[in-house]
């Protein structure tokens, strides 16, 4: 599973970190599993979905998994062990 980072519509060295859920219309919509920010981001909360996100605007990352904030939850771990990649 690839997880991505973003820093669109984010301050100076401040990330969010994704993974990929499916294709949208001009990119990919990503689930928010963390972020690396100083203050909150309406556009980028921990367990929502960012919805049709550029491709270009993301880049792999070496966020691991269980750094997540969601990491141990029973609905996110089933998830995360069901997972289609795409």
């Amino acid at each position: 599973m690839k997880i991505y980072e973003t820093s669109s519509g984010l301050g100076y060295k401040q990330y969010a970190y994704l993974i990929r859920i499916k294709k949208s219309e001009n990119g990919h919509d990503y689930l928010c599993i963390g972020t690396k920010s100083s203050r909150g981001w309406d556009n980028y909360v921990i367990g929502e979905i960012v919805e049709d996100l550029e491709d270009y605007s993301v880049k792999e990352s070496g966020y691991k998994l269980h750094d997540s904030p969601l990491a141990g939850d029973y609905l996110f771990n089933y998830w995360v062990s069901n997972f289609n990649i795409i």
